[in-house]
C-alpha cells in the first residue's frame, strides 16, 4: 500500500506535469484556431526550443544562464516558426486540400526537426537548471519552490493568453477560423 507521503508527492508531480501539458495544449490550440490546421510538428518544436534553451543556458554549452537561454529559445523559435510556416504551410493555404497538405507537410517537418535534434544534440537527454531552489515544508512532504514557480509562470502565461484572445482586437481576430470567419465557441 502506498504511504500518504508518497501519494502526495506523486499528486504534486502530477499537478506540475498537468501545468506543463496545459501550456503545450494551449500552444497547439492557438495554432489550430489561427490557421485552421493541426500542426503535427508542435511537439518537435517544443523539443527544439528546449534544446536551444539548454544550448544557451547550460554550463556544458554556452553557459549564458537560464534567463538568457529562455529568452534566446523563445526568440529563435518565433523566427523558426515563421520560416516553418512560410516553407511548409503557406504554399498550400489556398488549396482545397489544405488539411491533407498540412498533415503531410507538418509530419514531414516534424521528422526533419527530430532528426536534426538527434544529429546536433545526440540521443542523450539534457536537463535545464532550476528556476528556484529549496522547498516549502508541508508537513508530510516538501514541495519544491521550482515547481511552484513553474506552476505560477504557466498560470500567468495562460491568463495572459486568455486576456489577449478575449479582450483585444488582434486576439479576437486570432479566435476566428481564417476561411470561415466564424468565432470558435
Amino acid at each position: 500500500m502506498m504511504e500518504i507521503e508518497t501519494f502526495l508527492a506523486v499528486a504534486a508531480g502530477g499537478v506540475v506535469l498537468g501545468a506543463i501539458y496545459a501550456l503545450m495544449a494551449a500552444g497547439l490550440a492557438a495554432i489550430w484556431t489561427t490557421l485552421g490546421i493541426f500542426n503535427f510538428a508542435h511537439g518537435a518544436f517544443i523539443a527544439l526550443g528546449a534544446y536551444v534553451g539548454w544550448s544557451l543556458a547550460d554550463s556544458q554549452a554556452a553557459s549564458l544562464g537560464l534567463t538568457i537561454g529562455t529568452i534566446g529559445a523563445t526568440v529563435s523559435m518565433f523566427f523558426f516558426g515563421i520560416l516553418f510556416h512560410l516553407a511548409l504551410v503557406r504554399p498550400f493555404e489556398r488549396r482545397a486540400d489544405i488539411v491533407t497538405s498540412s498533415v503531410i507537410t507538418t509530419l514531414a517537418g516534424a521528422a526533419i526537426i527530430e532528426s536534426a535534434i538527434n544529429l546536433i544534440w545526440g540521443p542523450r537527454s539534457k536537463q535545464l537548471g532550476r528556476i528556484a531552489h529549496g522547498g516549502i515544508d508541508l508537513g508530510l512532504f516538501s514541495f519544491p519552490v521550482n515547481d511552484l514557480v513553474l506552476i505560477a509562470l504557466v498560470a500567468a502565461t495562460l491568463a495572459g493568453l486568455g486576456w489577449f484572445l478575449g479582450r483585444t482586437k488582434p486576439g479576437a481576430r486570432c479566435a476566428r477560423f481564417p476561411k470561415t470567419g466564424k468565432l470558435l465557441n
